[in-house]
């Protein structure tokens, strides 16, 4: 009988196969050298040995169907992915494994430059992707689960329900029980669930990632001038309180988050009404939903990440959903950054994400 995988504590593997352009560059390393040494299976057995039960595999296409030669499958580079599964299901680590560049999409390019869902061939591409890995995987188990896209940016939902259902109905050709998760508008805001598409099939799961509130979750950081102008000579720390804040947030807000206003208590209770929107589409619809990403940047204090990370815990705890930490290395202090040279940046911090 097949080991049961649960979804319930985990890593992201951020920055290995995936946004790891500047680390490369930073430490002078060829890709190959990256890959190699950034996650390797100490760090598998490390998470299991913490308690976590799954990791999410962040990759990048261009590391492994390059546009020059789009009908070629770099099979040097996949045998990184295939060994990412093997020493998951050896230590008891379900994967999922994410697109996190898709053709004609990527989070970090301006959502009116993605053109996944109006370019013919980028679609053709994602949909031939998919197919491959469901080919190239289709004796595992449950140890391994797709997340189809990563943190979907554009103008309206329904063309990404249509491509979404397309790709799921090429991947039922082939492997009818592979679970699946399918992620929302404004970079898989949870908000943004009730629009996606409901089909007759139980292993098309939902997900969302929460990174609320920006301001501290992603303090200093250039995603948003407004955000890194305002706390270039801050720490915020968690909680907090709006009114503490009014000058940034009278700047224009992200889309997709939960309403703020004078007198918001960003705080554990804060967090809930986000919590309350997944738990909502969960018992309307039946369907599981996980939180494929939720962290704090490395320039926030240690002992505010430590209650932020205790508070997503108790709260997905309370409610039976499954989360994964972004990300094992690289944004967030799990563990230090560098590329080189491992450590523990603080255990509370791992307790927190591996609480169940």
């Amino acid at each position: 009988m097949e080991k049961a995988f649960t979804y319930q504590a985990g890593f992201n593997l951020g920055h290995w196969f995936a946004t790891n352009h500047k680390l490369i560059n930073q430490f002078g390393l060829t890709p190959e050298q990256h890959w190699n040494n950034y996650v390797t299976e100490a760090d598998f057995a490390r998470m299991a040995e913490w308690g976590a039960d799954h990791v999410r595999l962040p990759v990048d296409y261009p590391a492994f169907v390059p546009d020059s030669e789009p009908e070629v499958f770099i099979e040097s580079t996949l045998a990184y992915f295939d060994r990412a599964i093997a020493w998951g299901k050896k230590y008891g680590l379900g994967v999922v494994m994410d697109l996190h560049h898709a053709p004609g999409h990527w989070i970090y390019t301006p959502w009116n430059e993605n053109d996944l869902l109006t370019n013919p061939e980028h679609q053709a591409k994602f949909i031939r992707i998919w197919e491959f890995f469901t080919r190239r995987y289709l004796a595992e188990g449950d140890n391994l689960r797709f997340d189809l896209l990563n943190e979907l940016n554009c103008v309206a939902t329904e063309p990404w329900n249509e491509l979404w259902q397309e790709t799921v109905a090429h991947i039922r050709q082939i492997d009818s029980n592979r679970k699946i998760y399918i992620g929302g508008n404004a970079a898989n805001s949870v908000y943004h669930l009730k629009k996606l598409a409901l089909i007759d099939d139980p292993n098309v799961l939902y997900t969302f990632h929460m990174y609320e509130p920006l301001l501290f979750t992603h303090q200093k950081t250039g995603a948003n001038q407004a955000r890194l102008d305002w706390t270039r000579d801050r720490v915020i720390p968690w909680p907090y309180n709006y009114d503490d804040h009014l000058g940034y947030y009278q700047m224009p807000q992200p889309g997709g988050q939960t309403p703020v206003g004078p007198g918001t208590v960003f705080d554990k209770e804060f967090l809930r009404k986000p919590i309350l929107e997944a738990v909502k589409f969960r018992e309307e619809t039946g369907r599981e939903i996980w939180m494929g990403e939720y962290g704090v940047v490395w320039f926030a204090d240690d002992d505010s990440t430590v209650r932020y990370l205790n508070d997503v815990a108790d709260l997905c705890i309370e409610y039976g959903i499954g989360r994964a930490v972004y990300s094992y290395r690289g944004f967030a202090r799990i563990t230090d950054p560098d590329p080189i040279h491992f450590s523990v940046h603080d255990m509370r911090m791992v307790e927190a994400v591996t609480r169940k």
